[in-house]
């Protein structure tokens, strides 16, 4: 029998302080845990490298605890801090054992949209665009508050301009704004999405979307002047994606 607590370990949480959101993993065998909303990301011992994370598809490592002794921790990663790469951006997360403390818990989960979404995501959709269409493309993702309601969407093209994806649509419930949903569901399209770039567009008046990119290291490439019916120009921004299924 072990003796080891951190053997019968079921669930780790990973909480980014930056903004607080949320990822859970529950234990599927001795070896590995899976993430709850997307199963295919998993948290597992490497013969090697010990507790990590690797991109499903091109084997590269995405994730990992601080130090050597959260890494080799029998049984399961000890707590700490844990550092992630995508791209060229590093996040830091902190690991901790069990379900997120109470109050703190899911104050922000991203998941693929559903069809039972549909009609919570009609209630503050700016946007034109078909979203059942994006929900059964799997090329939508919605925000969670802290109460399981839809906080906000994004939706992308896999291949919407020069073959590269594209960001197409991001709408928060205007409650809900200022609290970390559009963040989150960028930096989301951004793990789900494959290519070299990631494209997207703004109207040149709109700096909560200009500020936005800007944080998350987009880089403004073009713009369409006088393009849009108030005569506003169209400004295109990238961000390069991680090295894996590019276009």
């Amino acid at each position: 029998m072990p003796t080891d607590p951190a053997a019968f370990t079921a669930c780790l949480t990973l909480r980014r302080p930056l903004d607080g959101l949320v990822y859970r993993f529950r234990r599927v065998d001795p070896d590995t845990f899976a993430r709850e909303d997307r199963p295919e990301l998993s948290l597992r011992r490497h013969p090697m490298l010990g507790w990590s994370m690797h991109d499903p598809l091109s084997g590269e490592l995405t994730g990992r605890p601080w130090d050597d002794a959260q890494r080799h921790a029998p049984g399961a990663p000890a707590p700490g801090v844990w550092v992630s790469r995508l791209g060229a951006k590093s996040h830091v997360y902190e690991l901790t054992h069990g379900e997120p403390p109470a109050g703190e818990a899911e104050r922000i989960r991203i998941r693929l949209a559903q069809p039972g979404d549909l009609a919570a995501i009609a209630a503050f959709d700016a946007f034109n665009g078909d979203r059942a269409a994006e929900v059964a493309a799997a090329t939508c993702l919605v925000a969670l508050d802290g109460t399981g309601q839809v906080a906000g969407y994004a939706s992308w093209t896999p291949r919407g301009l020069l073959g590269q994806p594209f960001l197409a649509y991001l709408c928060v419930r205007p409650e809900a704004r200022r609290q970390g949903h559009a963040t989150s569901l960028l930096q989301a399209v951004q793990q789900q999405a494959r290519g070299r770039w990631l494209l997207s567009s703004t109207e040149d008046w709109c700096a909560p979307m200009q500020t936005l990119f800007q944080r998350l290291g987009w880089a403004r490439c073009g713009a369409l002047l006088g393009i849009n019916r108030d005569g506003s120009a169209e400004w295109f921004y990238r961000v390069a994606l991680a090295a894996r299924g590019r276009g």
